[in-house]
């Protein structure tokens, strides 16, 4: 494992995120690198993944960065843009696209991820572009859990669009932010992991993922 030649491997990934290319990527990596076996390990929450990485449970991590925690090595390996989950009853429910001012004065869903305030702050697009905080909402610590007070008009939410995808409610309506940054999903790994493997496992990830900027943090 230590030269990238033969192992086994731990990657641990939240489903809600990874699923239209994460075991396609294992069966990837396994393929090009002999003797390699790849196993996927799924969680729920940011602090699930972290805890599996710094007690040696996973080798590596899918992960949204920002991650809160500056030790993790990582490469990017797709971006997706932001979008906003409304109830279906909402007043801009049905438009494709919304900017943050058009939500200034909707509570918006809190991560519950307690992690880092930088990292809250980045889920909710703070500061918006008025300099103002974003008007907070009830807190979920998972997210299957923070659409059922979307579509009970408690709130709205920010998500990467993969996560649109995956959750196709009928009283939730999907708009495009087009103001707020990107999401960016990034392979993520502590200093134990080798890092010429680590390459390689980003690579056949970007492979499938179509992201091609060469410029990892």
């Amino acid at each position: 494992m230590a030269g990238g030649l033969a192992g086994r491997l731990w990657l641990v990934c939240k489903p809600h995120a990874t699923y239209e290319f994460a075991v396609t990527a294992a069966e990837a990596v396994e393929s090009a690198v002999p003797g390699l076996a790849m196993d996927l390990v799924t969680v729920s929450t940011l602090p699930e993944e972290l805890e599996l990485l710094w007690s040696g449970g996973a080798d590596a991590a899918f992960l949204w960065v920002p991650t809160g925690d500056e030790r993790l090595r990582y490469a990017e390996v797709r971006t997706d843009r932001r979008m906003m989950a409304l109830p279906g009853g909402h007043r801009l429910a049905g438009r494709t696209e919304v900017t943050l001012a058009d939500l200034a004065d909707e509570p918006v869903i809190v991560p519950e991820v307690r992690v880092s305030e930088d990292v809250t702050r980045h889920w909710l697009a703070e500061p918006r572009p008025d300099g103002r905080p974003a008007l907070r909402g009830p807190k979920a610590p998972r997210i299957e859990d923070r659409l059922t007070p979307v579509a009970r008009g408690r709130g709205v939410w920010l998500a990467p669009e993969p996560l649109r995808r995956y959750f196709p409610m009928s009283l939730v309506s999907w708009a495009h932010v087009t103001d707020a940054a990107p999401s960016r999903l990034a392979l993520c790994w502590t200093a134990r992991a080798p890092e010429a493997l680590m390459a390689r496992v980003a690579a056949e990830v970007r492979a499938l993922t179509g992201w091609t900027c060469q410029n990892p943090a």
